[in-house]
């Protein structure tokens, strides 16, 4: 974790981010089911975690111009690879049978879904759109994607969301993730370190007990 230019915890906040505030906002659209917008936003980045999985040093790459450049991830991605996160996740998500409709926002996340109103999960895609920016504006986790976003506030309202009523749900979208990032364990140190560190402090505390006891013995 502590060697990865993008440690794998922060993408899964992000993931889980957007899951949470693709499901608070469909709960005020019509038309989208909120159960699916959250399974949706869970999985919407699916293509990053394989680039990682595969090519983990050009993921590093492309993450770090992200950086530099301060351009999309998914410009980057298209420079050095011949295709994005997007087209990946949504082979992924077919190869696995899920929903078309969840294929197709996994795979227009980054696209403005209304100009494809004929495509299933179109729609729902402009949810998930909205829930990455959110995330994104609030700093919660990491998604490799350093451009400029909108503040979350006017992300919401351009859903003909009242202002004050947007500011409500950013509070709940914190909320709601702040107590999933507990309750998941995300919080704290990473697994792998603590158990790491229990094995330094047992490891040191052997050491010292065969010190004391040469000290015993002679």
């Amino acid at each position: 974790e502590s060697n990865r230019v993008l440690p794998r915890r922060q993408m899964v906040l992000h993931s889980l981010a957007v899951a949470v505030a693709a499901r608070i906002i469909a709960q005020q659209v019509s038309g989208i089911d909120p159960q699916t917008a959250f399974a949706a936003g869970l999985l919407h980045d699916i293509g990053k975690l394989a680039i990682d999985e595969v090519m983990p040093k050009s993921f590093e790459k492309i993450v770090e111009e992200s950086h530099a450049s301060h351009l999309p991830i998914i410009d980057i991605e298209r420079k050095q690879l011949g295709m994005d996160h997007t087209v990946i996740g949504k082979r992924l998500a077919e190869k696995w049978h899920l929903p078309e409709e969840i294929v197709s926002a996994i795979w227009l996340h980054h696209e403005d879904g209304l100009l494809m109103p004929e495509i299933p999960g179109a729609r729902l895609a402009v949810c998930i759109n909205a829930a990455d920016k959110v995330a994104r504006s609030l700093k919660i986790g990491e998604s490799g994607n350093d451009s400029p976003c909108e503040l979350a506030e006017d992300v919401i309202c351009a859903f003909n969301i009242s202002r004050e009523r947007a500011s409500e749900m950013v509070s709940a979208i914190s909320g709601e993730v702040a107590q999933r990032k507990q309750t998941l364990g995300l919080e704290g140190p990473p697994p792998r370190h603590s158990y790491i560190n229990a094995m330094h402090e047992t490891a040191e505390s052997f050491a010292r007990l065969n010190s004391n006891l040469q000290q015993d013995n002679e």
